[in-house]
């Protein structure tokens, strides 16, 4: 009999998994594709900074990738948007970087003004190199870290002080700092100061049952499939997974508590979610975010971690 109802468990997952593939591959025809001008140009800007930062780089090197990336960003329909302001702050790095190594740009700076592409037009975005003193590098050693991560918990019990929106904004901008894949930085945090949308949200969110109404704030974390290639699938997972680190921490920095919930695939709430916080039909739910102000006493959960011997491997 336990035999069965292994093998039914087992069918039912695999059933579940095909589902879960068959809906991201509907929701990704346009990277399946391979239709999506950001992703390209942000890859494009990647592999030209990294032939920036090589040690001994060659003159011209890299001139057919920018003449790909002025292409990819003519196709870029929002010009305020990221890839467009990265890519012409890349161009015009590149060029500068080019002219000093003795490189001939004159014709990539003729496609992109037969183009319409302002390679002047770049005061929003940092891009290229830059030389940093080991001094700089070594500062983040003075930080406490040890007892920074060992004040974190995962909080289910908050102060109900309001949240300032600059607090929020701070923690996000913090988190922007997370590592993502070529820099495609593909993550969102969604979030509103209404107590009502919150409450609203509370009832939609899994695993918060028995403590609900002691979570004064929700936010969801999404990425967005766009910015990743075919063979890339799911990695967009993995990036959120990152971003969602920095994010907690920066809040802890900022005083303020936070506890992760997992985001099935297929939640019943999902389009009802999805309504409320206007996302993206190119994005997928990572996780969603609890958080509040830390309370004048908190229980948290003892909960011991694996020691290092179980958890690491010398090969």
């Amino acid at each position: 009999m336990k035999t069965f109802k292994n093998i039914g468990r087992f069918l039912k997952r695999s059933i579940e998994s095909i589902g879960i593939m068959m809906n991201e591959l509907h929701a990704s025809t346009p990277l399946l594709r391979g239709e999506d001008a950001d992703r390209e140009a942000l890859l494009l800007c990647h592999s030209l900074e990294k032939g920036m930062g090589i040690n001994e780089a060659e003159a011209n090197r890299g001139r057919e990738k920018a003449l790909k990336l002025i292409d990819a960003t003519s196709r870029i329909d929002d010009r305020t948007s990221y890839p467009y302001r990265e890519s012409i702050a890349v161009l015009s790095e590149y060029i500068s970087f080019q002219e000093c190594a003795g490189g001939d740009v004159s014709e990539i700076r003729k496609v992109a003004r037969s183009i319409g592409i302002d390679l002047q037009d770049h005061t929003q975005c940092k891009a290229g190199i830059k030389q940093y003193e080991k001094q700089e590098l070594l500062k983040g050693t003075s930080v406490d870290f040890e007892t920074f991560v060992f004040s974190k918990h995962s909080m289910r019990d908050y102060s109900f002080e309001c949240i300032k929106e600059e607090e929020i904004i701070k923690a996000i901008e913090l988190s922007s700092r997370a590592p993502s894949a070529c820099n495609r930085q593909p993550c969102r945090f969604l979030y509103s100061l209404d107590r009502t949308k919150n409450e609203k949200l509370s009832g939609m969110i899994p695993g918060n049952k028995s403590f609900y109404d002691r979570i004064p704030y929700y936010g969801l974390v999404v990425a967005d499939k766009r910015f990743f290639s075919p063979s890339e699938f799911f990695q967009w997972y993995l990036n959120g997974g990152i971003f969602i680190t920095y994010l907690t921490m920066a809040f802890h920095h900022l005083g303020i508590g936070s506890c992760i919930f997992q985001w099935p695939d297929f939640y019943e709430t999902d389009k009802e979610v999805r309504k409320l916080c206007q996302i993206l039909p190119s994005e997928t739910i990572i996780a969603a975010i609890g958080y509040g102000k830390y309370p004048e006493n908190a229980k948290c959960l003892v909960a011991s971690r694996k020691n290092t011997e179980e958890i690491s491997h010398i090969f």
